[in-house]
């Protein structure tokens, strides 16, 4: 028996949600002024140099393994085995606990190899620095799937912030204190920020474990799950997991390489001269065309095949930068909105093993449903404010046709990191990762025949990545009809959403378009215009019932919202 009533997965997606936002303006403040003001560009190499290597790692150890404890754990306290839910913590914690002894093992004496591997000999202080956080993270990882499963959403949550605060404050301190002794010092005193932070926010839920487990209802029930058959469990559904997020992570930066090697055979043509006069402001343009005469001075005594190459590079890099820019936009909303993905799994991990099939298939069409009109809005938002947002961001609203493109396929990203979550939850883990290939492939070719064209050049690279997330979901949402037999609706789930945020996008872009036409400023012409398309898309939204009270019901306060709108016939 638990404890109190588990919240909903929309209430739990909503604190995940909240949390994520925290953590975004916490890092903001973080990154933004530490490579101002104190490790500049090239502190700032060593610093993300060394999560590259990190990252790997990262994904290696902790990608499939919480959302496996979260669907187990669930699965017994959906049987009162609470005894059960807890084996499952301790085995998981000490296959993360090795795993991540091992990561950082591999990291610290190997910050040497890794250091002059990614060609930066000074990173090795930062890869050294980081190298316990693997450890640390890896065990958080099996409380925070512990506490998913049991669908509470709090202790991930404040221990994503305290990570967060720590990495701030003291991160920002050390670069700050230790930049006296050198760049490559204070990038590692930063990175301790970020171990600190992982230290910090694992002694967080280990005592927060301590106190909940006080707080369980004692059986007399005794688990019947074997250590052996556990830890069987937990690989059997994690192994697919991580590598289907590892498929989508080597091919994106297959796809890096791919784009800037396929520019770099054009990039000083007169075609793709005349592209970049095109996207760009005049001052920009101005600074792609001195690329080459800036080049014998940054590169002096460099011969001229050499010099001709880093020319080649430098400006391959300069449009480049404009699709990194786009793809860090693109990013935000669907971290946020992936809430649901990891709310969602136990509560239909539980609903299924609890044998009630209804329940659970209406967790997965309401979360795909509130997915969909959630995304919409982002989606079409970032689509047609994409210059005034590029300029807002970064001051430049260059190349705002990779936002324009990338916006859309934000949507599709959303429902793709929902239906992967929902299939997990059904059972169904390889399939996401077979349909992530696929998605994968499509996204080569698109780029191979796109981006290859002069003409076309890095805009080739938005259109492969749109393509791509619409095969995925496309592909998901058969196997998820064909294993669940769930009914969703198409005029719910397609046509009102499309419905509601086309009239939100002709009006957001009107309301733009008509204040910068009499002169005001465009901040203030975006902030209107972001007003203005809340306030159409929730009155549309209630206009046109896209909404249906099962879904309202699994908000919080759903049943009061759900009573009011009754009372007012929005319902």
């Amino acid at each position: 028996m638990q404890q109190k009533k588990a919240m909903g997965f929309i209430e739990g997606a909503m604190i995940i949600a909240i949390a994520n936002i925290i953590v975004k303006i916490i890092g903001a403040a973080f990154k933004i002024p530490l490579d101002r003001w104190i490790l500049q560009t090239d502190g700032m190499a060593l610093y993300n140099t060394s999560y590259t290597i990190y990252n790997l790692l990262f994904v290696i150890s902790t990608a499939g393994l919480p959302t496996a404890i979260s669907k187990l754990v669930a699965e017994s306290v959906s049987k009162d085995d609470l005894d059960g839910a807890n084996k499952i913590l301790k085995i998981s914690f000490m296959l993360l606990f090795v795993l991540g002894l091992l990561g950082s093992l591999i990291l610290g004496f190997g910050a040497g190899t890794f250091s002059n591997l990614v060609g930066y000999s000074d990173a090795y202080y930062t890869m050294l620095a980081m190298s316990p956080s693997l450890l640390f993270v890896g065990c958080m990882s099996s409380f925070r799937g512990y506490f998913q499963g049991r669908q509470n959403m709090f202790p991930t949550a404040i221990s994503e912030v305290i990570e967060a605060i720590c990495k701030l404050v003291v991160g920002f301190s050390l670069a700050y204190l230790l930049l006296p002794m050198g760049k490559p010092m204070a990038s590692a005193g930063a990175i301790l920020g970020v171990t600190t932070g992982g230290l910090c926010g694992f002694l967080f839920l280990v005592t927060y474990y301590i106190n909940y487990k006080k707080r369980d209802v004692k059986t007399n029930k005794t688990t019947a799950l074997k250590n052996g058959k556990v830890l069987k469990q937990i690989i059997k559904i994690a192994v697919p997991i991580t590598l289907g997020v590892s498929v989508f992570t080597i091919t994106s930066f297959i796809d890096t390489a791919m784009v800037t090697n396929q520019m770099k055979g054009y990039v000083n043509s007169d075609v793709m001269t005349a592209s970049v006069a095109k996207h760009v402001n005049e001052k920009k343009f101005q600074s792609f065309s001195e690329i080459s005469q800036k080049a014998p001075k940054n590169y002096p005594g460099v011969g001229e095949t050499e010099l001709k190459e880093k020319i080649t590079e430098n400006r391959a890099a300069f449009v480049y930068g404009y699709l990194t820019r786009a793809i860090t936009l693109f990013n935000m909303p669907p971290t946020i909105i992936a809430a649901i993905a990891i709310s969602v799994v136990p509560a239909i991990a539980a609903a299924n093993a609890s044998g009630d099939k209804k329940k659970s298939k209406g967790f997965t069409a309401s979360a795909l449903t509130i997915a969909a009109l959630l995304a919409l809005p982002c989606a079409v938002g970032m689509s047609v404010l994409s210059e005034p947002i590029l300029r807002l961001v970064y001051g430049d609203g260059s190349y705002s046709s990779l936002l324009t493109i990338m916006g859309i396929s934000i949507l599709f990203l959303t429902l793709v990191q929902i239906e992967n979550a929902v299939l997990q939850a059904w059972g169904k883990v390889w399939i996401p990762v077979v349909n992530m290939l696929i998605g994968g492939m499509v996204k080569v070719l698109v780029n191979l025949t796109l981006v290859s064209r002069p003409a076309i050049n890095i805009n080739g690279a938005p259109i492969g990545t749109l393509l791509c997330y619409i095969t995925v979901m496309s592909l998901n949402l058969v196997f998820i009809k064909k294993h669940t037999d769930i009914k969703l609706g198409v005029g719910n789930f397609a046509i009102k959403p499309v419905l509601c945020s086309g009239i939100m996008g002709i009006f957001t872009y009107m309301v733009y378009k008509g204040l910068s036409g009499f002169g005001v400023d465009y901040k203030l012409s975006m902030l209107c215009a972001i007003i203005s398309a809340v306030i159409v898309y929730a009155g549309s939204i209630i206009a046109t019932k896209a909404m249906k009270e099962e879904d309202i019901l699994l908000l919080p306060k759903g049943s009061k919202l759900a009573l009011l709108m009754k009372k007012k016939g929005l319902l």
